[in-house]
């Protein structure tokens, strides 16, 4: 069942190894743009 006053947010993360030095910044941004949608009007 979906409900219009909802939107769905997928993330695909890759995980290999060449990823490995923007893990952080990465985790960070997400996390920060989690945050800013979770804020209720």
């Amino acid at each position: 069942m979906s409900r219009a006053d909802l939107t769905d947010i997928t993330l695909v993360l890759d995980r290999s190894g060449s990823m490995e030095t923007v893990k952080e910044s990465t985790i960070t941004a997400f996390n920060e743009f989690v945050s800013s949608q979770i804020v209720v009007e």
